[in-house]
């Protein structure tokens, strides 16, 4: 038995059309028209304002720091309509002067680097497939990395066609001048996916990591034609790739020897989520379970709702993939769940245990096409590398639609722990603490000036910086025509369309369908704010903003959707409780354990009482050690339990060190009578 590539990527890609016209629409009734480049434009013209601080206008519009023309086209639904880019600039320094160049990927198939406003270098790819000048496009956002090892950047993307013309399903890789890497690009499998006989669109925008542990970077993507793809830099395929679906091992079926049986919209995230010291690969697909009228075990699997018109009968749902470096299933996976999975996975460490858990979205096609419109996909899901779910999100985080954006990660509360940010289709915000726990001030909905919001669609976003200079990361995401900005408490930082209308704004005179960046591209250490539509723009932020813990979207410029490991400072007991009774020596001597697994480390301590002392105060270490605390017990305290002071341990490495500076109680509990033994004890807090 065989199955046979659905109709579900020509509803998909409809729906995707559908969408970015609905959200077209409603910011033009909203929102003055502004003027769009031609077609034919070339990125030359940059338009700059006088040097200073960004000014603002009466009504609080930042003007850009400089903004630049794209190559564009007309957006398939209105001849006068160009800004309907899905592609989200990436950053890297290409022509390595110390500073932070700008990739942009447009909708008529142009990779344009930029160099504080001046172009490095404008690629038309449509001649690598004998297509006219302009007809590629491009929706899978530009990875950058080093990924020959030789001390230059290249430029991976990944052709999209979200149209009825051929325009070939490819991954190209460009050095730093904006040339083709030889054996590049490489086509994808044609799956019959609309247009005919054409390779197959890649939606996913790719990731760069060193698969192998062999010093290069190789190249992760998932396709259209339902295939989980991993290049070598040289462009030969890893060896394991494309995988079997995971369905092959129970049916048998020849052709889910190298692919899934669905197609692929999410991106791959890679981290070590299993802590063998070599990368894994966690993907999302449209890839459903079978119940048990198909061969082997269904482990119960049963679709509660009724299927699309045409659909095979008892398929449903969708499937996030875990994989090695070799292509081979992680244990635990995949995790089948009743809605597609479109989103992109973020990977971070938020147990302390050294391992990233992975927290992901849903997708959207059972909501939109089945006649029940399930709610199943209303969910956003956390779990360990394992397979298991996180405690506190058992079952999913419940939202008001279904999730096809990404989440975030990074610490908007200040609290120096690490929350889960994501928005859902109908644009509202949340944010969970690691545990599970709302952020106080969510759910909530950005608003831009004219009071629309934003549809967040498969490839969408939010991005993570510190706005103000208040150590906390605020909340950036595109609403409408403009980049808003949201503070950790859900209070909107930018212009709504009520209350204070003297609040900073940045406008981008027309619709943004894809992620803004926050990184410092002019090198003077404050971080800037980019976006592009049919223009490219960049705007100064407030003075203080210098860190982004999610800056752009899937994080960094190789797009793994990881938050490197941070090791974590530990210390044992928490509170440091003694006992004394009369008769002991009031000079009491307790033990201090402490550890940064991982890692080399600095440390010392300091008490905030001179009853407090310590025979050695500093010291470094590399995995566990101890420190001797001496506490003398003052005269005359009576029968309880008495506050003596507190300890401050702290520790410094080479790298970050989260809960750097840990503090401890010291206490001493008087007892009455003699002591059994003339040894100091400690009793539990």
């Amino acid at each position: 038995m065989t199955i046979h590539p659905r109709a579900r990527a020509a509803g998909l890609l409809a729906l995707a059309l559908l969408a970015l016209f609905v959200s077209l629409v409603a910011a033009q009734d909203t929102t003055p028209t502004g003027d769009a480049p031609t077609a034919t434009d070339t990125p030359m013209a940059t338009d700059t304002p006088p040097a200073g601080d960004a000014p603002l206008s009466a009504d609080g519009q930042v003007a850009p720091k400089w903004s630049i023309a794209l190559p564009t086209t007309s957006c398939s639904w209105s001849a006068a309509e160009r800004n309907c880019h899905a592609s989200s600039p990436g950053i890297g320094d290409l022509n390595r002067d110390g500073r932070l160049d700008i990739v942009a990927a447009t909708n008529n198939g142009h990779v344009v680097a930029v160099s504080n406003g001046a172009v490095l270098w404008d690629r038309d790819v449509a001649g690598l497939f004998s297509l006219a000048a302009n007809k590629q496009s491009f929706a899978s956002s530009p990875a950058i990395g080093d990924l020959d090892g030789d001390g230059t950047l290249e430029v991976v993307v990944a052709t999209s066609a979200l149209s009825s013309d051929c325009k070939p399903g490819a991954v190209i890789v460009l050095d730093n001048q904006g040339r083709v890497r030889p054996n590049w690009p490489k086509l994808a499998d044609d799956e019959k996916i609309p247009p005919a006989n054409c390779p197959d669109s890649f939606f996913s925008t790719p990731a760069l990591g060193d698969l192998d542990n062999n010093g290069d970077l190789e190249i992760v993507i998932g396709g259209f034609d339902a295939r989980i793809y991993a290049y070598h830099h040289t462009g030969e395929l890893v060896a394991g790739f494309p995988p079997p679906s995971a369905l092959y091992y129970r049916f048998g079926w020849e052709n889910l020897r190298t692919r899934l049986a669905d197609t692929i919209w999410g991106s791959p995230a890679l981290a070590d989520v299993t802590g063998d010291g070599r990368l894994d690969i966690l993907l999302g697909t449209d890839e459903g379970n079978w119940d048990s009228r198909y061969p082997g075990d269904s482990g119960g699997w049963t679709c509660p709702y009724r299927l699309p018109p045409g659909w095979a009968e008892g398929n449903c749902g969708g499937a996030l993939y875990g994989l090695t470096g070799g292509g081979a299933l992680l244990p635990g996976f995949p995790q089948f769940r009743l809605e597609t999975f479109q989103s992109t996975p973020a990977l971070a460490d938020v147990t302390g245990d050294g391992r990233p858990e992975i927290f992901i979205g849903t997708g959207t096609y059972f909501s939109d096409f089945s006649p029940d419109h399930p709610t199943y996909g209303r969910r956003v899901y956390a779990f360990d590398g394992q397979g298991r779910e996180l405690a506190g999100w058992g079952g999913g985080k419940a939202t008001t639609e279904v999730v096809p954006g990404a989440p975030a990660v990074g610490d908007i509360a200040g609290d120096g722990g690490l929350e889960v940010v994501v928005a859902d289709r109908d644009g509202k915000l949340y944010a969970w603490h690691s545990n599970g726990a709302s952020v106080s001030g969510f759910p909530m909905t950005p608003r831009g000036p004219f009071g629309d919001n934003d549809s967040q669609d498969v490839g969408k976003g939010v991005v993570l910086g510190d706005y103000d200079g208040d150590g906390k990361m605020e909340i950036f995401m595109t609403v409408g025509w403009t980049a808003a900005v949201i503070d950790g408490n859900g209070q909107m930082l930018t212009r709504t369309n009520s209350g204070d209308q003297s609040k900073p704004f940045y406008y981008a005179d027309g619709l943004l369908l894809n992620n803004p960046v926050v990184a410092d591209v002019d090198g003077d250490g404050q971080l800037e704010l980019i976006a592009h539509n049919s223009r490219l723009f960049v705007w100064d932020l407030p003075n203080g903003a210098v860190k982004a813990d999610w800056p752009m979207f899937k994080r960094n410029p190789a797009r793994t959707s990881a938050v490197p490991a941070v090791a974590t400072f530990a210390v044992d007991p928490d509170e440091l409780a003694l006992g004394y009774a009369s008769g002991l020596d009031r000079e009491l001597r307790a033990a201090l354990s402490f550890n940064v697994p991982g890692t080399a480390y600095n440390w010392h301590l300091s008490a905030n009482d001179g009853d407090i002392s310590f025979p050695q105060a500093s010291g470094s270490a590399s995995g566990a050690t101890e420190a001797i605390v001496v506490v003398r017990v003052p005269d005359n305290l009576g029968v309880g339990r008495h506050q003596i002071g507190t300890i401050t341990a702290q520790v410094s490495g080479a790298g970050e060190i989260r809960n750097s500076t840990e503090t401890i109680p010291v206490t001493v509990q008087v007892i009455r009578g003699g002591p059994r033994a003339r040894l100091p004890f400690i009793t539990a807090p």
